[in-house]
């Protein structure tokens, strides 16, 4: 019988799920310079033999590796995985309290865009607001937990032209110093 991780090419694809938990299979793809149908066929090996899991969502199918990740990190790490939201969390761990204004002023999207975001993680759980003057200002609802993810993990690696928003955000060099 053969064995699940036999064949190099699924235990690279394992190891790279092990290492960046909600990965997607086109980022995979990418990663590895094979074609999305050689990764999505072993994805699914390796999820029938139980090594990963798959979480589906709009356009993505998320890949995590069986039992080392719980349901709340897996739902975290599919959303800042994502080039926006998380420069939205990004901003918000620097910036508590900050105004829907101070955001779409200082994220290089339409405010329409960050408002789509910004109501995705606030029904996510991760960003909440208060109202202060009958005004909305929003915040990383458990910064520590989001700075260890962003620590441990390093999604912000994997998302092409990042750095280049990440350079934009200076004020963030010092954020993660104290944890």
């Amino acid at each position: 019988m053969k064995e699940p991780l036999d064949l190099e090419i699924k235990r690279k694809i394992y190891n790279i799920i092990k290492k960046n938990p909600g990965l997607h299979e086109s980022k995979i793809a990418e990663m590895l310079d094979i074609s999305w149908e050689l990764v999505y066929y072993h994805i699914n090996y390796l999820e029938k033999n139980n090594l990963i899991t798959v979480t589906k969502e709009k356009g993505y199918n998320r890949c995590f590796t069986e039992g080392e990740i719980g349901v709340k990190d897996r739902k975290t790490l599919s959303i800042i995985r994502q080039k926006i939201p998380l420069a939205i969390i990004h901003y918000l761990l620097a910036r508590p309290y900050s105004k829907f204004k101070e955001i779409s002023d200082n994220i290089d999207v339409l405010p329409t865009t960050i408002a789509y975001h910004l109501k995705k993680l606030v029904k996510a759980d991760v960003v909440e607001f208060e109202l202060v003057k009958s005004r909305k200002r929003y915040l990383v609802k458990d910064s520590k937990y989001i700075i260890q993810l962003l620590i441990r993990y390093k999604p912000q690696s994997l998302i092409d032209d990042y750095e280049d928003m990440w350079k934009d955000f200076s004020w963030s060099k010092d954020l993660f110093k104290k944890f």
